[in-house]
């Protein structure tokens, strides 16, 4: 699967995604929050960790979440949402784990966040992927996209 984040503005990151099981999709721009799109802190993560039910494993397979629009318009729209209901625990397993290592990553308080679902050297993996991530995202200039396969 071949994953785009496309950065339309400074400021801004639109998603395009093709080679799935499913239709290709796109997630309309929209702001960036602390400097890095979450969607790409989820591959980095999630692609460091090898965690392949999580939330670009779902898309892969041919999950939708909202937002996602088809590329071209098609008949049966909540296939992509069967894929996900069937996927819904591992997807959120996942969820959890890239949103822990996500605030440890950004000095934020890990208050209510409970015990790590992750070991020390997972965490230092994971937190090194998305200095990776966050670098590229920062040389991708202005309406350019950084490009990312998505293979486990």
């Amino acid at each position: 699967m071949r994953i785009r984040f496309v950065r339309p503005d400074v400021d801004l990151c639109e998603i395009v995604v093709t080679g799935r099981k499913g239709p290709d999709v796109r997630l309309p721009a929209a702001p960036v929050r602390g400097g890095l799109p979450h969607d790409l802190v989820h591959a980095a993560v999630e692609k460091s960790l090898r965690i392949t039910d999580g939330f670009w494993g779902a898309v892969a397979a041919g999950a939708t979440f909202d937002g996602f629009e088809p590329l071209e318009p098609r008949r049966h729209r909540n296939s992509g949402a069967k894929v996900l209901r069937r996927r819904g625990d591992r997807v959120m397993a996942g969820e959890l784990k890239v949103n822990y290592v996500y605030r440890l990553w950004r000095g934020l308080p890990l208050t209510g966040t409970g015990p790590s679902p992750l070991s020390p050297e997972d965490i230092l993996t994971a937190s090194a992927a998305i200095d990776a991530a966050e670098a590229r995202w920062r040389n991708t200039p202005k309406g350019s996209a950084l490009e990312w396969t998505w293979h486990l």
